[in-house]
């Protein structure tokens, strides 16, 4: 492997606080005024993040987390998980000088999101872990790729079926801040949402089994991958010739490599195929001109097992 992790940390974080109506009146008579939005919310950015209130009293700030701890909206660092309750605490004075009067107790997590950093020793192999992610098959997930230049993607988001809840998200991180060449910083961020019901103390937070919450149950598996190759169409035929596969199974994915843009084949079958050739790791990108193998599973180990230290 090319890449190491070369960070971790929390990078969005949304604070809880349940007040009551009178702080929902007081916050819509600030001079500096609101922007009114769904199911009552008045809300203001402000330097540090999103300050929400809604009409029953819920008060949040959402923003960075070491941004709000330095008072620094230039602040793109990771803030260790055993830093969200001196956040908190500075959160709740902002809070409370932005003119939303909250209860003087530690506030709920409603959102936090855990990331880590693969740096690549080779940029092409950052580049093709993205492709190869794009292509994954996730249980209960959709992904959708975003920012696609070229031969180059920027972002792969993995969100729920049924929701627009983005629980994975990978993206160039060098390219995004424009520090490093393409390819370069890959960060891989889980977002964790909680309910009401669900919710924790940053205290509670920092002492669960944080490299569990990490992967979850969509991505557990995926850590068990093994190495994906990433290429193009003349070279994924290669690569099923060394596979050694039995014949039937070379010819049918053999024929759809070669004739499949060219056949309507039936939405089943299709799905079936690429299922197909997931499962043998071989990920077909259209613009990738030599072959890359990307050990996929390993990766997200080592992005996994930085947690757990």
């Amino acid at each position: 492997m090319s890449a190491l992790c070369s960070d971790k940390g929390v990078d969005t974080v949304r604070f809880r606080w349940r007040g009551d109506s009178d702080t929902y009146k007081e916050f819509q008579r600030r001079p500096e005024g609101y922007v009114q939005g769904y199911r009552g919310e008045a809300f203001t950015q402000t330097k540090l993040g999103r300050i929400g209130v809604y009409p029953d009293g819920l008060v949040y700030l959402e923003g960075r987390a070491a941004a709000i701890l330095s008072g620094d909206n230039e602040n793109h660092s990771l803030l260790p998980v055993h830093g969200l309750s001196s956040a908190e605490r500075v959160a709740r004075i902002f809070v409370q000088d932005s003119g939303a009067r909250v209860p003087d107790e530690v506030a709920r997590l409603g959102r936090v999101d855990l990331a880590a950093e693969l740096r690549f020793g080779d940029p092409r192999e950052g580049s093709a872990f993205l492709h190869s992610l794009a292509s994954l098959d996730v249980p209960w997930c959709k992904s959708r790729v975003d920012g696609r230049k070229g031969d180059h993607i920027e972002t792969v988001s993995f969100h729920g079926i049924r929701g627009a809840t983005i629980y994975l998200r990978a993206y160039d991180k060098g390219v995004e801040s424009g520090t490093d060449k393409v390819g370069t910083r890959i960060r891989v961020e889980r977002q964790k949402r909680y309910r009401k019901t669900r919710e924790l103390l940053p205290d509670d937070f920092a002492v669960t089994d944080i490299r569990k919450a990490y992967l979850g149950r969509e991505f557990k598996l995926l850590s068990d991958l093994p190495s994906a190759v990433v290429c193009d169409l003349p070279e994924a035929l290669v690569v099923l010739r060394d596979r050694l596969l039995p014949w039937q199974q070379m010819e049918r994915l053999g024929g759809y490599l070669c004739f499949g843009q060219w056949i309507d084949y039936p939405r089943m079958t299709h799905y079936r195929r690429l299922a197909e050739l997931r499962e043998l790791g071989i990920f077909v990108d259209p613009t990738q001109r030599e072959r890359i193998e990307v050990p996929v599973g390993q990766y997200l180990q080592t992005l996994a097992s930085a947690w757990a230290a």
